[in-house]
């Protein structure tokens, strides 16, 4: 496709300013309302209390992810199907399981830093906020780069046509053979198999780390591919966009990710603007009300995105300071 008619697929989908969502694919990316999508559960023998007190020490220290901690009871490994006690095993929402390396009572920080931090993924989270996205290039070589570099050239200077105009380009962050070793995790929770083959792997990442799409691979590496899904990060969220079979699950996170302030429009939706019910000052959940309408108004309310603190009401938006 030529940059031309690229353009004009993206203006095609503008709408007017009264119908269109204040948000883009990009900017819901950044939220999670629902329950966490992967769990930590930590398997161990009955009436042993060092790992329980370590699972304990877990859970509080991930509270603020997307990660929820269980523990695991049995009289015999065998009833965990586990090789070792005590065992850390990663869980996603589909049910796959992921081993973590045997751990001492004592090692709750390890265990941690193991499912939750990693090089790529720093640098992933270093340039997500900013940037339209991150192209994460797994074992990349020289043909790879050269098409995720033009595609890159080809969407930039289409960033101020997308429905929200964006001055930052996709950045490119290369996880190498030598290093995947030490990323498992986050390959893992990204459901990315890198030992399906020998040839570069692309996905996309927006908002918190999700990837967007299918993992690139082969033939499917193509400028047109990385393009297609530029374009679906940059569209405008209207109500009956169907995202699920490109959205997944963010990947382990090692705590908040996104702006520090957030503002939250009472209007995302063709009707009356929904009426503040917070005041400045007031410490909110995720998801908790902002702004409402009359029973009869035709309308949405509208939630918080982020918890943290109001700090600024008016009747268009409520501003949020987040909670770290």
């Amino acid at each position: 496709m030529k940059a031309p008619a690229l353009a004009a697929i993206l203006l095609s989908l503008a709408a007017s300013d009264l119908l269109a969502c204040r948000y883009t694919v990009r900017d819901i990316g950044f939220v999670d309302l629902g329950p966490p999508p992967y769990r930590l559960r930590i398997h161990t023998e009955a009436g042993t209390a060092g790992p329980i007190e370590a699972a304990a020490r877990m859970h509080a220290a991930l509270s603020d992810t997307n990660i929820a901690v269980e523990v695991v009871l049995a009289d015999r490994k065998e009833d965990l199907k586990v090789p070792f006690l005590p065992a850390a095993v990663l869980q996603s929402a589909d049910g796959s399981r992921l081993l973590l390396p045997p751990f001492e009572a004592g090692e709750a920080k390890r265990i941690i830093g193991e499912a939750v931090l990693s090089p790529a993924r720093e640098r992933i989270l270093g340039g997500i906020v900013d940037s339209f996205c991150v192209i994460l290039l797994i074992r990349g070589d020289d043909p790879a780069r050269g098409v995720i570099s033009k595609s890159i050239d080809r969407v930039t200077p289409l960033l101020h046509a997308m429905d929200k105009p964006h001055d930052r380009p996709p950045v490119v962050v290369e996880i190498p053979e030598d290093s995947l070793s030490e990323e498992r995790v986050l390959l893992w929770s990204l459901g990315v198999d890198p030992e399906s083959g020998n040839s570069p792997l692309a996905v996309l990442l927006y908002g918190k780390g999700r990837r967007m799409g299918p993992v690139l691979a082969g033939p499917s590496l193509t400028e047109d591919a990385i393009i297609r899904l530029f374009r679906l990060i940059g569209t405008d969220c209207e109500c009956g966009l169907d995202l699920e079979r490109f959205e997944h699950p963010a990947p382990f996170q090692a705590g908040a990710i996104g702006p520090d302030r957030v503002v939250v429009h009472h209007q995302q939706h063709a009707g009356q603007i929904a009426r503040p019910v917070c005041e400045p000052g007031q410490f909110i959940s995720q998801g908790e009300l902002l702004a409402d309408l009359a029973p009869t108004a035709l309308g949405v309310p509208v939630h918080a995105s982020v918890a943290g603190k109001v700090v600024e009401v008016t009747p268009k938006a409520t501003v949020i300071e987040r909670s770290l």
